[in-house]
């Protein structure tokens, strides 16, 4: 049974930081925690999930990642939707949950990179 993998960001600092760099009481109960992982808790900060799936350079897939399809002609933006994941086609009006993930690039993501 593999992990939930979890990156978080700092929307107040704009850069991606660990949970450990997330500020607890140190009386923190399981429900503080679950909270601002699932970003019920606080605008600060964003959780993204991992997709638990890896690029075609081995490097983990996460909600928000902008992916580069093998004919580099196309970006998706990674999204979850209804319990599944989605590659939602960036400028166009449709999806794909048939990506053929490992074949993919990250080149980026939806916070780094609003441009895309």
């Amino acid at each position: 049974m593999r992990g939930i993998k979890v990156r978080i960001w700092d929307n107040k600092n704009k850069c991606m930081i660990s949970l450990c760099d997330i500020p607890f009481e140190i009386d923190c109960n399981m429900q503080e925690f679950l909270e601002v992982i699932l970003g019920g808790c606080s605008d600060n900060y964003i959780p993204m999930l991992g997709v638990g799936l890896s690029d075609k350079k081995g490097k983990e897939i996460y909600d928000g990642d902008i992916l580069l399809s093998p004919d580099r002609l196309r970006k998706y933006e990674v999204i979850r939707s209804r319990g599944v994941w989605y590659g939602r086609g960036i400028g166009k009006a449709w999806n794909s949950n048939c990506l053929d993930w490992d074949n993919f690039e990250i080149v980026g993501n939806i916070k780094e990179n609003p441009e895309y």
